[in-house]
């Protein structure tokens, strides 16, 4: 699952944040400017949703981090946040293609701005409205992970192999995710997640071939 990661060195200010963003993705909390590169630089920009930091930092500036993430990559989604009423750092982080937000604000600053980058985030949006539908199905976590790699194009011989089961498990667990999800077939239910993720009906040929 794609993350979001929250550079704050205060304990507090960083486990509220994440627990607004843990409601559409998984979060990883670092207090360092040197810390928080590390773990972009490790995981690479394909695991990242989007980054919130803090201005105020231990070993320097969020807006410094902000410079080393754009050096990096110009498009990840970034929200930067600090207690100093200064509208010169809310236009250096705007300089820097950031959103900019001053404390103390709202929960739904912070969910605004999760929601929005992800649905820039095609990946992202798909992961999101699978575990939508998931859990309005009331989908176990087998069902899911089904659901997920038919999305991905998998063959059901395909999801055999990666799951580890057997034709008769697999059709068994199909049948229970066909009935729960009112779908006529798998290609169905690739079909109603794309739709929704894109938010627009899809042609023909659109949901992935599988392989």
């Amino acid at each position: 699952m794609k993350r979001v990661l929250v550079v704050e060195d205060d304990p507090h200010g960083a486990e509220a944040v994440a627990r607004v963003v843990r409601r559409h993705a998984e979060v990883v909390i670092r207090s360092t400017r040197a810390d928080a590169l590390a773990e972009l630089d490790g995981v690479g920009r394909e695991g990242w949703i989007a980054v919130i930091i803090d201005v105020g930092l231990a070993d320097g500036s969020g807006l410094e981090l902000l410079a080393d993430i754009r050096q990096r990559w110009d498009d990840l989604p970034a929200l930067v946040v600090t207690g100093q009423d200064s509208r010169a750092l809310a236009n250096r982080a705007q300089a820097l293609r950031a959103e900019f937000a001053f404390k103390p604000f709202g929960p739904d600053n912070v969910l605004r701005f999760v929601e929005s980058a992800i649905a820039r985030d095609p990946d992202a949006r798909v992961a999101q409205v699978i575990d939508e539908l998931a859990t309005a199905w009331g989908l176990t976590p087998r069902e899911r992970e089904i659901v997920t790699l038919v999305v991905a194009g998998h063959s059901r011989d395909g999801v055999m192999v990666i799951l580890g089961v057997t034709e008769n498990t697999l059709k068994s667990q199909t049948r229970s995710l066909l009935h729960k999800a009112r779908a006529a077939s798998l290609e169905a239910v690739a079909r109603a997640v794309l739709e929704r993720a894109v938010g627009l009906p899809l042609a023909p040929g659109t949901v992935p071939e599988r392989r």
